[in-house]
């Protein structure tokens, strides 16, 4: 573009150079269209005095002089005129072939210009796709926290207190609580990379909705009315196997999850949805009570 440009102002020059030759040929062409015009007025008026009376040779030989004197002097300036608008045609056509000069170099440094525009545009986004990538590097080696909610049928990843992804789950008997378990992976096993995990499962009554008092309250009211007794829902045990047996995990996801799952990641399960509290600077919460 600097390039582009420098060569449009040298394209100039010579543009300007002949404009400024082509002055005083455009000042000595009128000079000589008013001398033209002034002698043309002399040799008309001379030509229309009254014809002198008398027979004077010498009256007589001074005026033919001063005709013949105009009518070279009208000739001279035809001729000058005549030479000057060659001269004159021949700068204007000169400019008009450098000022095409002048077009070109103008649109190739606009070309330019737009050129060099979206190269800095293209560069800020390397930049930032560079600076996002180099995050994302540093990410991965991050462990990350996966939640699977009953509730909502989701799993939610988080890596260093940001959402990753999420996608739906499937959840065989949905209707049935599956309890809340919280899987910690330890350490890789030896030559692969299955990992070794540790489980911890809160009891019922802390993240059951179904249970602790409303439950009881409801029983006591039916009680106090003589009413019977809804029949009891089917249970399952609340184990952390059972759990893990009834999620179903697309094959797409898990592939994905395999790229972040490391030792230091958790996996959780609650009949809960995530907690408010969850945003920027945290992960995961999950209120128990």
């Amino acid at each position: 573009a600097q390039d582009a440009a420098l060569e449009a102002r040298q394209a100039r020059e010579p543009v300007a150079a002949e404009r400024s030759s082509l002055q005083p040929l455009t000042a000595a062409h009128d000079a000589a269209r008013r001398g033209l015009s002034a002698a043309e007025s002399r040799l008309s008026t001379f030509v229309s005095r009254p014809p002198p009376t008398g027979d004077d040779d010498t009256l007589l030989a001074s005026l033919a002089r001063d005709e013949d004197e105009l009518e070279q002097r009208i000739a001279a300036a035809a001729f000058e005129i005549e030479d000057l608008e060659h001269e004159i045609a021949e700068k204007n056509d000169a400019i008009a072939r450098l000022q095409g000069k002048v077009s070109v170099a103008d649109w190739q440094h606009h070309l330019a210009t737009e050129a060099a525009s979206r190269a800095v545009a293209a560069h800020k986004d390397a930049v930032a796709a560079k600076t996002a990538a180099e995050r994302a590097m540093q990410r991965r080696n991050l462990p990350v926290t996966i939640f699977v909610s009953r509730k909502t049928g989701k799993l939610v990843v988080r890596q260093a207190f940001e959402p990753l992804f999420e996608a739906r789950v499937e959840i065989s008997q949905p209707e049935i609580p599956i309890g809340t378990h919280v899987f910690t992976a330890m350490q890789y096993t030896t030559g692969d990379r299955a990992l070794a995990w540790n489980v911890v499962t809160l009891g019922a009554a802390a993240t059951d909705p179904d249970s602790g008092r409303g439950r009881r309250a409801t029983a006591r009211g039916r009680g106090a009315r003589g009413e019977d007794a809804a029949p009891p829902q089917p249970q399952l045990p609340r184990t952390a196997s059972v759990a893990l047996s009834r999620i179903i995990i697309p094959d797409d996801v898990l592939e994905r999850l395999a790229e972040f799952v490391a030792p230091g990641s958790t996996f959780m399960v609650s009949d809960l949805d995530i907690s408010s509290e969850t945003g920027k600077g945290t992960d995961i919460v999950l209120l128990t009570r």
